[in-house]
């Protein structure tokens, strides 16, 4: 290579931000040089795969609200402003998180929502975000397991992968029970994903899939999504920057170079789209 030759990730690497850029070069070549048949990717969903175009807050969770009636709802927002808020104070504990996730699908199964009429709606909001859906066709063509990690709803994960022609290998959600007319009924306790425990570990699945694919790139909204795999040198974590409205700004940046290696700011998840095709070469 010539002094004037630029390595062939430097322009890919322009459509992200980084901090530490001599830490995220080695892990690019080290990635391009182990190759696809050693990599899988794994996917948060909520507000990483999805978007909504007139720029509401669109989650698994905010529509299941929205179906609740006004009763229902005003306890919903209770839940959420007592558990949230020891969220961001980094105090919420196993037992909250659980208790949390099980007060509010027990509002749905309370009030009979019928979730016929929330997927409809869901699938009305919830668009895929740029380039999901190119991303996903590369990784089917070039042999590179997808798996979809999430603290929403399996269910609503499901009809949206059906909707965009998405195909992952796996999907790790909460799975909803439903009822005669599409009522939920419940959840299947086994399948609980909340905020905490939203990690490789615990999950057969994903430990089977890092066996023989331990190179990850994994790729989230949410500052603990880092945490959603273990490992440094074998993991490229990327944040898609779409912060909630109650995240400090001030802090957006440092703390996410503190836990990812790039971040995403233009909506787009055409960057990674370039990083994997680089390394499936």
């Amino acid at each position: 290579m010539s002094n004037k030759e630029a390595p062939p990730y430097e322009n890919i690497l322009r459509e992200f931000s980084f901090g530490d850029q001599k830490r995220v070069e080695a892990k690019v070549k080290r990635f391009t040089t182990v190759g696809r048949g050693k990599m899988h990717i794994l996917f948060d969903f909520d507000r990483t795969l999805t978007f909504n175009s007139e720029g509401e807050d669109v989650t698994s969770w905010h529509i299941l609200r929205s179906h609740l009636p006004q009763e229902g709802q005003k306890q919903y927002d209770s839940f959420f402003q007592k558990y949230r808020t020891l969220e961001i104070q980094k105090k919420l504990t196993q037992a909250d998180a659980i208790l949390w996730w099980e007060q509010i699908l027990s509002l749905a199964k309370e009030h009979e929502v019928n979730m016929m009429e929330v997927e409809r709606d869901f699938l009305s909001k919830a668009n895929a975000r740029p380039y999901a859906q190119e991303l996903f066709r590369l990784c089917q063509e070039t042999g590179i397991p997808t798996v979809i990690l999430s603290a929403g709803i399996a269910d609503f994960i499901n009809i949206w992968c059906s909707r965009y022609g998405i195909a992952p290998k796996v999907i790790l959600s909460t799975k909803l029970s439903i009822g005669e007319g599409g009522k939920i009924t419940g959840w299947e306790e086994k399948t609980l994903v909340h905020v905490l425990n939203k990690k490789e570990m615990g999950h057969s699945e994903l430990t089977r899939i890092r066996t023989t694919h331990p190179f990850t790139v994994l790729i989230g909204d949410g500052l603990e999504d880092a945490n959603m795999i273990e490992g440094v040198d074998d993991v490229i974590r990327v944040r898609i920057n779409d912060p909630r409205k109650d995240e400090p700004i001030d802090r957006l940046r440092k703390e996410t170079f503190e836990r990812f290696d790039l971040m995403i700011e233009n909506g787009s998840l055409q960057p990674v789209l370039s990083l994997v095709s680089l390394i499936s070469k």
